[in-house]
C-alpha cells in the first residue's frame, strides 16, 4: 500500500509537460558538423543513414558461410536501431548478429536465425527503450517459438526500464495517445 501511495504522490507532484532541452536547429547544426568532419572518411550520405530500414537491400548470405555462427546476437526492439548498428559495422567488429524483433533485415533474417540456433554457446542481448513494446522484448525472446523458446540460450537485458527514467528530470518522456494505447 505504501508503494502505491508513494507512486500516486509522485505522479501528482510531477509536472505534466516537459521542455525538450535541444532545439531542432541545434540538432541540424550538430548533424551538419558531423557531416563536415566525416565526409572524407565515411563513404555514405546522410540520406543513406536516415533512410527507412524497409528500403534497404542486403546481399544474399553466401551458402558457404551458413556453417558458421555468431558468438553473440543483439536483438533490438526497433528496426532503425538494428539498421544503425549494422551500418556502423557493429556486427563485423564484434562477431555479433544484429536483428530486430520484427525480423529486420528481412532478406537474411531466416538464414541468420538458423546460424544462431546452431550455436549452443550463443549469448543474446536484448536492446530496447522504455516503451511498452521495448519492455516486453526480453519476454518475447524467451517465449516466442520464432526466437529462443525452450532453449538454454542466455538472454541479457540491455534495455532501459521505465523506473530508470521516470524520476530523472533530464530525460524527455513522450506522452501521446498512441503510447498510452500501447501501454494498455
Amino acid at each position: 500500500m505504501g508503494s502505491i501511495y508513494l507512486g500516486i504522490i509522485n505522479q501528482i507532484n510531477r509536472p505534466m509537460s516537459q521542455i525538450f532541452a535541444v532545439s531542432q536547429s541545434q540538432v541540424y547544426q550538430w548533424l551538419n558538423r558531423w557531416q563536415q568532419i566525416n565526409r572524407s572518411t565515411i563513404n555514405c550520405s546522410l540520406s543513406y543513414l536516415l533512410s527507412s530500414p524497409n528500403t534497404e537491400r542486403f546481399n544474399p548470405v553466401n551458402l558457404e558461410n551458413n556453417y558458421y555462427s555468431f558468438d553473440r546476437a543483439i536483438i533490438c526492439d526497433k528496426p532503425k536501431i538494428a539498421q544503425f548498428l549494422i551500418r556502423n559495422n557493429f556486427h563485423f567488429e564484434n562477431n555479433c548478429a544484429v536483428l530486430s524483433i520484427d525480423g529486420y533485415p528481412q532478406s537474411i533474417f531466416n538464414t541468420v536465425m538458423e546460424m544462431l540456433q546452431r550455436n549452443p554457446d550463443l549469448q543474446v542481448y536484448g536492446l530496447h527503450d522504455a516503451s511498452p513494446k521495448g519492455v516486453s522484448l526480453i519476454h518475447e525472446l524467451r517465449n516466442n517459438e520464432q526466437w529462443f523458446k525452450d532453449s538454454s540460450v542466455n538472454i541479457y537485458d540491455l534495455g532501459i526500464s521505465p523506473r530508470q527514467i521516470l524520476n530523472k528530470p533530464k530525460y524527455f518522456i513522450l506522452n501521446t495517445r498512441e503510447s498510452a494505447r500501447e501501454a494498455k
